[in-house]
């Protein structure tokens, strides 16, 4: 027969083993929930990574059209004064050949040569 210490002890040992044995399986669960984590991570980062690169890659195709967008509005509107230019010019010129005009035909009706 054995000792009742013998059989406390061996009974303690298996308690501890079981305490044990279920710590190390709530650890290995823990520890697969952590590396699913972890992949998780990983590929939202990676994601992100790759959202980031596509962001930037239409940041700069953007920043590229605008520079072109911005020297044609400059050509455009360099081209809109130089019309608006001209046109004045053409009109001082119509005008003051309007006012030549005018007074060509009120020195010819002053002589009487109008019909």
């Amino acid at each position: 027969m054995s000792s009742p210490v013998k059989s406390e002890s061996l009974k303690d040992a298996e308690a501890r083993v079981r305490a044990l044995t279920r710590e190390v399986g709530t650890l290995r669960e823990d520890l697969r929930r952590e590396a699913k984590k972890r992949e998780r991570a990983v590929i939202q980062s990676q994601e992100q990574e790759a959202t980031r690169k596509l962001l930037e890659s239409k940041a700069t195709e953007l920043s590229y059209s605008n520079k072109k967008l911005a020297a044609e509005l400059e050509g455009v509107q360099d081209a809109a004064r130089a019309a608006a230019d001209r046109d004045r010019r053409a009109l001082r010129s119509l005008r003051e050949g309007l006012a030549l005009v005018e007074t060509e035909v009120e020195a010819r009706m002053k002589k009487g040569s109008v019909h």
